[in-house]
């Protein structure tokens, strides 16, 4: 069996598995041994969660060997693991592959379940000394969660599966700081209303210490290249939008907590870049905003870089989204042009679009309307899958 048929194989799983507490699965674990002697980092949140993980990635890796697992990938599989910064090799992951498959048949696991299991196998086994997790959906009961970690970064609180988290925000907030048990440490970001969900689930813990940062100690140099002085230090982003600068607070904090060199801080950050971010080619850009607060963010970063330029925004989602909110927010700098795209999670919603924006059910009819418009900036976005699925097909010449 090929490599691409055991992908396959392990995403034709049921995505996530609903359950009451992760009492299975942390025994599946121990079962396993799956346990290692490394420093352990969760990062939980909406957003931002894999901009902070691959930025504190490029900067251990410069200090020490660092595994990270990361959801969703964009382009290739392989993505979702990272040795190193680099993306695990196909030979090895198909080693891997063939030890999860057994894994997952005897004890029935979902793919998000089986992939992080596998992720925590391959760390344990290079004896990586830090790892990084990302969880997936929430944080109580997320897979991610069937360990303890040393350190807990939490980036916001946002509405993507609020339909799973909530009903209302606050819910969403305490299914987040729940990931966070005895003994951590919790590194923070989150929106100040926030705050005494957070602090009533602490005060429940023992032996934890933890920051809560504020952008209120930032003084933005630059927009382009993102520049900004934080505790008298200067930092540079490679990524684009001010938003980042929260992802790049909790790199730096937990950074210094681990008595990295602030050199190698800088260096990490200035030259730390992550797939599906604003990513540009040419006229073209790649953005995976997938829900309202990512959409809002993407807005502004336009508005910052290409203020004197005609916007198109193409656009798709998922059937679990809200696209109509999403389509408003990218009406107010752009013309949006929606489609379609082929994944089975996608459900039309045409009929929910208002009347001013364009729909073109074959994305690949797109290339014939915007062909001509040579000096414009053609933007992708909605979701990771869709911007995938766009960059393979490459239809604008």
């Amino acid at each position: 069996m090929k490599l691409n048929e055991k992908i396959r194989l392990l995403e034709r799983r049921t995505k996530f598995s609903k359950r009451e507490s992760l009492d299975r699965l942390i025994a599946i674990s121990n079962n396993l041994n799956l346990n290692c002697d490394a420093t352990k980092i969760q990062v939980v949140g909406t957003n931002g969660k894999g901009t902070t993980s691959k930025m504190i990635t490029d900067v251990l890796k410069k200090t020490s060997s660092v595994g990270t697992f990361m959801s969703p990938y964009v382009y290739k599989f392989n993505e979702r693991i990272l040795i190193n910064g680099k993306y695990i090799s196909d030979h090895e992951l198909e080693i891997y592959l063939d030890w999860i498959e057994k894994i997952y048949l005897k004890f029935d696991l979902s793919f998000f379940e089986a992939l992080t299991i596998m992720a925590l196998k391959i760390f344990k086994d290079k004896k990586m000394k830090y790892i990084i997790l990302e969880a997936g959906i929430g944080g109580r009961l997320d897979v991610t969660s069937i360990i303890n970690y040393d350190f807990t970064l939490l980036t916001n609180v946002g509405h993507d599966h609020l339909n799973l988290l909530g009903p209302s925000l606050e819910d969403v907030a305490y299914e987040k700081i729940a990931a966070m048990k005895d003994g951590g440490y919790l590194i923070t970001t989150v929106q100040n209303k926030y705050y005494p969900i957070i602090e009533r689930h602490l005060s429940t813990l023992k032996d934890i210490k933890n920051i809560f940062l504020s952008k209120k100690e930032v003084k933005i140099i630059s927009n382009y290249p993102l520049t900004f002085i934080y505790k008298s230090e200067v930092y540079t982003l490679n990524y684009k939008g001010v938003h980042n600068i929260s992802n790049a607070l909790l790199a730096i904090e937990l950074s210094k907590k681990l008595n990295v060199n602030e050199e190698l801080i800088k260096d990490g950050l200035l030259n730390s870049k992550l797939v599906g971010r604003f990513e540009t080619q040419k006229n073209l850009v790649y953005d995976g905003a997938h829900n309202i607060e990512s959409i809002e963010a993407l807005v502004k970063t336009v508005d910052q870089v290409y203020s004197r330029k005609k916007i198109y925004y193409i656009f798709s989602c998922l059937g679990d989204k809200n696209p109509l909110k999403m389509i408003n927010a990218l009406k107010r700098n752009g013309i949006v042009i929606a489609t379609s795209f082929n994944d089975p999670r996608f459900i039309d919603f045409q009929h929910l679009i208002p009347d001013d924006v364009k729909y073109i059910k074959e994305f690949t009819n797109i290339n014939k309307l915007l062909r001509n418009e040579k000096d414009a900036i053609f933007i992708f976005t909605g979701s990771f899958h869709f911007i995938s699925y766009a960059k393979n097909l490459e239809v604008l010449d």
